[in-house]
């Protein structure tokens, strides 16, 4: 493919001259290079040992809990998925990873927080449970959609996961080590390194799926030294999505950059300055560049649903369109692949995309071959198996040989006579997305949603089989929700098309097994009984399972989800009740359903229809109370159903008119020590506030608390968790990695450990206060919270010129049975007071409501003696005075 390995032949030049200059096909005469100069290196026999019996590396933290963890340095970050998406646009808003970024960047952490060190944190031990190996099958990694090769050597490799960043190995691919986790984004979509300097590695970001989807983007990065550092250009940041990047072959300062929206964008100053290439308005879904060899400097580019352009002089000159009859007509196309053959470059294959109703099930309705650099083509026999299209499809060229083709969707095949036939069915996993050579063109590496397969050229014919995989370490597996056991490390995930893993087990903290396949989406676990637990796959078919955590197993699970012919959404949020493992809560587009017997049977509780209901919360007792959402358009509903276990179907309680805003939610966590109160994010990107700590949520008028601070604007928030022991302490699972807040919401720290990657689910297990993170494409993590006694008391956040302060007095002091509060301004009447001790635990919150004059008087009759502090907030502003109790 274009990022190979550049490969030395010597025996062969003459032939190799000729056929630049003509572009004849060159099957004979590259068998004869293979013969004289390109054979195999053989140098992975060590590594297939490693892989067999498990000595691999791993960078999971396996320390008790007991040992100091806080200089540990875990793998980190990443960013992603459809469930996050903003539903009125179907991907992040453009700029948003920019903004996030430089919000973070910019906050005054006083030397104390965040992202300078980890003493204001209520985080102690920190660690990645992976995947990392599963034994019996493989590795698991992840949706990859850019590999290379570097050209210092074979054993220089760099992945980009689509959601979980760049990766790069040393080892020829036994081990991975994420790079650059400290970007805007990792959604990391294409990648290409100068000829002319190997330490010159460019990559684009924002992933896209036909057009209008996929995941968003903050532009492209370089590096000068090997990957070492990154440097965004700022030039690129308004680039949201974006299909290739290549460098040109002539110039070492240009670089071409396909996006989905903004054409193509060129830079002839390695990378401060991108223009559009004039002819190229509209998104551009492939690039290959050409050596000149005597030759203009032609750029040959793939259109999505428009077709073939061509520029005689790429850096400077306007693309015109390639007019030619073996094309397909238009309309019947919207991807374009294209490849060349590295040392015949004037060999081209282009495979054309047909439109489908369904994104995965596209099929070929063109196939096309030039041997002049793409001035004119001749139709091909189109593959007739072919699936794929928008979603996945590459199509790669041995880089000696141009008959020797491979081309994949949601499966791949090889050719050796040019696509005249087809063979040996290629992967291990479908959607397959890229694919590099390298070893003297004998050895490829093929990338798709399964993570990284090995492959060799000459045994495709015969097998078509991967000789291993190359996913140890390379953690980019997209988790959409899960749960944790009763006890250690112990937990369970569903994965985005990798099925649902268990993870974590405290003898072996590497051990992870695949208990079901498919879209895992979501787990449950049984707290009662840690081998009992549930998985779902798209559509919410949920599996039981009574074995989840003894060694080997793998299946054995039974249907139990309820029949209800009322459709159900992609990937709903259900719940399991942690204090009664029997029972489930399930959403279908009519309803809410509920098990209190492992699925054997299902009733539904409402009986009149509520649709749209996306997230439920269950409270922590064996007949809880279930709060669940709707929505109808842009309305949003909200309901409670007290005594669910035991309800008789009927009405819900609407607690709907207490609804600030009609946003998606984020998960609805009661908080355990009191259920009436929950914690409430949003999750789309249209509107502030983010989080809400809901009050009185019992009674038939809940109170809503803003409690978003200073996090960054529009940022979904997926999960809030409140510490058990310090209703204070705050974290918050967001689109950007997770933040922490030590002043209930007013002010808010990133956890800088935690790398900026979309947190799905946060689980907290409120008995040992420990912390469960699923992320959709960096794998799971596991965090510890600090004892109250070691945590820093809340922190008094840093005056910055954008902070409002408040000011308030407090008299008479000290009190004895009364304190009358007097701002020295107005406040609203979302307003908050509330007493901490001198320890920085809460004791007390009510809202700010004055019976008369400017004060209000606050009751501390029932206080012991001692110092107190009294703090107000009002959205983002804050003030804190401190008294004393006679």
């Amino acid at each position: 493919m274009k990022n190979s390995k550049s490969i030395t032949i010597t025996t062969a030049l003459a032939v190799l001259v000729i056929a630049l200059f003509t572009g004849i096909p060159f099957s004979d005469a590259s068998q004869t290079l293979i013969k004289h100069g390109a054979k195999g290196k053989h140098k992975h026999a060590a590594h297939k040992l490693a892989v067999k019996h498990g000595n691999l590396p791993s960078q999971t933290l396996a320390k008790s809990e007991t040992e100091k963890e806080l200089g540990d340095t875990p793998i980190k970050d990443s960013l992603w998925f459809l469930e996050h998406e903003d539903p009125a646009t179907g991907t992040i808003p453009t700029g948003l990873y920019n903004t996030w970024y430089n919000h973070d960047h910019a906050l005054t952490y006083d030397g104390r927080d965040g992202m300078l060190n980890t003493t204001g944190t209520p985080i102690d031990t920190v660690a990645c449970l992976g995947p990392f190996y599963h034994y019996g099958w493989g590795d698991v990694g992840g949706r990859t959609r850019a590999l290379l090769i570097s050209s210092a050597s074979d054993n220089i490799m760099f992945a980009g996961g689509v959601s979980g960043g760049l990766w790069k190995s040393t080892t020829a691919g036994s081990n991975w080590t994420p790079v650059n986790d400290t970007a805007a984004c990792l959604n990391v979509s294409c990648i290409t390194q100068s000829p002319f300097n190997s330490n010159v590695i460019y990559y684009g970001t924002g992933e896209t799926v036909g057009i209008g989807n996929g995941n968003g983007g903050a532009g492209v990065f370089k590096s000068t030294n090997g990957v070492t550092t990154f440097q965004q250009l700022s030039a690129t940041t308004s680039f949201y999505q974006s299909w290739a990047i290549e460098h040109d072959k002539t110039d070492s300062l240009t670089v071409y950059y396909g996006t989905a929206y903004n054409g193509l964008q060129r830079t002839t100053d390695g990378g401060t300055t991108w223009n559009i290439a004039p002819g190229t308005a509209g998104p551009v879904c492939d690039i290959v560049t050409f050596p000149s060899a005597g030759f203009n400097d032609n750029v040959l580019i793939a259109k999505y649903d428009s077709g073939l352009y061509m520029a005689t002089n790429g850096k400077t000159g306007s693309f015109t369109k390639i007019s030619s009859t073996a094309f397909p007509a238009a309309g019947n196309f919207y991807r374009i692949k294209l490849a060349n053959c590295k040392n015949y470059p004037n060999v081209v294959y282009a495979a054309f995309a047909a439109p489908s109703n369904d994104w995965w099930g596209a099929h070929l309705s063109g196939f096309c071959k030039s041997s002049d650099r793409g001035v004119t083509w001749t139709a091909l026999t189109i593959p007739d198996w072919f699936t794929g299209g928008d979603w996945p499809m590459m199509l790669a060229v041995n880089p000696l040989d141009s008959n020797k083709l491979v081309i994949g969707g949601t499966g791949c095949k090889a050719s050796s006579n040019g696509g005249g036939t087809w063979y040996a069915s290629l992967g291990y996993h479908g959607d397959y997305h890229a694919l590099v050579s390298y070893s003297g063109s004998h050895e490829l590496l093929l990338a798709g949603d399964g993570g990284i397969e090995h492959y060799n050229w000459d045994s495709l014919s015969s097998t078509g089989q991967y000789t291993y995989r190359l996913n140890h370490n390379y953690v980019v597996t997209q988790f959409t929700g899960g749960d944790f056991a009763s006890s250690g490390r112990k937990c369970m995930g569903g994965t985005f098309d990798q099925g649902s893993w268990v993870m974590g087990v405290d003898s072996f903290p590497n051990y992870n097994n695949n208990v079901a396949g498919g879209d895992g989406l979501d787990a449950r676990i049984s707290q009662q009984d840690s081998n009992l637990g549930y998985t779902m796959d798209q559509n919410l078919g949920i599996q039981r399972h009574t074995r989840l955590f003894v060694p080997g197993y793998g299946g054995g699970w039974d249907g139990r989800g309820p029949n209800t012919g009322q459709g159900v959404n992609w990937a709903p949020d259900y719940q399991i009740n942690h204090a009664d493992g029997l029972q489930l809560y399930y959403p279908t587009q009519m309803g809410l359903w509920r098990t209190i017997d492992t699925g054997y049977s299902w009733t539904q509780l409402n009986t009149t229809t509520i649709a749209g209901i996306t997230r439920i919360g269950v409270t922590n007792a064996t007949n809880p109370a279930v709060y669940f959402d709707g929505h109808i358009g842009t309305t949003g509903h909200f309901y409670r159903i007290d005594n669910a276990k035991t309800f008789t179907p009927g009405t819900p309680v609407d607690l709907s008119a207490s609804l600030p805003n009609g946003d998606y939610m984020g998960e609805i966590t009661p908080y355990p020590p009191n259920p009436s109160t929950l914690f409430i994010g949003s999750t789309n990107y249209t509107s502030n506030p983010r989080a809400y700590k809901v009050m009185n949520a019992n009674t038939a008028t809940p109170h809503w608390v803003n409690i978003t601070g200073n996090l960054p604007a529009y940022v979904g928030v997926n999960q809030i968790q409140a510490d058990p022991d310090d209703t204070t302490s705050l974290l918050a699972a967001t689109s950007f990695g997770l933040y922490y807040s030590g002043d209930m919401g007013a002010h808010w720290y990133k956890e800088s450990r935690i790398p900026n990657v979309v947190i799905n689910q946060m689980p907290l297990r409120a008995s040992d206060r420990k912390l469960f993170l699923f992320t959709p494409g960096r794998g799971v993590w596991y965090c510890s919270l600090r004892a109250p006694s070691s945590k820093r008391t809340t922190p008094i956040a840093p005056v910055t010129e954008t902070t409002e302060q408040l000011q308030f007095s407090l008299y008479p002091d000290p009190a004895t049975e009364k304190l009358t509060v007097s701002p020295e301004q107005a406040l609203s009447s979302s307003a908050r007071i509330a007493i901490y001790s001198s320890d920085g635990r809460m004791i007390s919150e009510s809202a700010w409501n004055p019976t008369g004059g400017e004060g209000q008087e606050v009751n501390i009759s029932s206080l012991p003696s001692g110092a107190y502090f009294l703090q107000i907030t009002d959205g983002n502003k804050i003030a804190k005075n401190k008294f004393v109790k006679m």
